[in-house]
């Protein structure tokens, strides 16, 4: 059945699979990989983009866009996902993700800790997803991406920003993300 799934029929899935996976629709996708990274890119600005006018997003194909994009190793979704997580309203529209699965797609996408070093600096971001994204520099540590001593003095750096700027979440997750490293 997987096979027989247009885009359209997978978005639609993804969109309204009401937090059950939907298996047939993550088959279908994996098999159109190439024509459907566009489309999933553009779920997550969607989702960004209401959330942002204060609409409430009742659809999940944001976050199952996440997932495959990090599936397919796509890196050109990044800047949306990144761009996702800086919404007004990112709680409401990720919730657990945040925490749970943010740390693991930035360390998988990024190509190094810079791409998301401005967010992690940014005092008017979601103090879950800096720290999340702080959470992805010991993912990729652990992924040998990066090497201990890059993360250490990218972290070092940032703790450094935190203390002169009285940033006290940011300072607290810098210390425990030095504390794993």
């Amino acid at each position: 059945m997987a096979s027989n799934m247009t885009i359209d029929q997978i978005l639609w899935d993804l969109n309204y699979c009401d937090g059950e996976y939907p298996e047939a629709a993550f088959q279908a996708a994996l098999e159109q990989r190439d024509e459907i990274i566009p489309q999933l890119i553009d779920l997550i600005d969607d989702a960004g983009g209401r959330a942002n006018e204060d609409e409430r997003v009742t659809t999940w194909g944001h976050i199952g866009a996440m997932f495959l994009l990090t599936e397919f190793d796509a890196k050109e979704g990044l800047p949306a996902i990144l761009s996702s997580m800086c919404c007004s309203a990112v709680e409401d529209l990720y919730g657990n993700f945040i925490t749970d699965s943010l740390p693991y797609v930035a360390a998988r996408l990024a190509d190094s800790p810079e791409d998301f070093e401005d967010i992690i600096e940014d005092c008017d971001v979601d103090d879950d997803v800096r720290g999340a994204l702080l959470n992805a520099v010991f993912g990729m540590v652990c992924d040998d991406r990066i090497t201990r001593e890059t993360a250490v003095e990218f972290v070092q750096e940032r703790l450094s920003l935190a203390c002169s700027s009285d940033d006290v979440p940011l300072a607290t997750r810098c210390v425990e993300i030095l504390a794993k490293l």
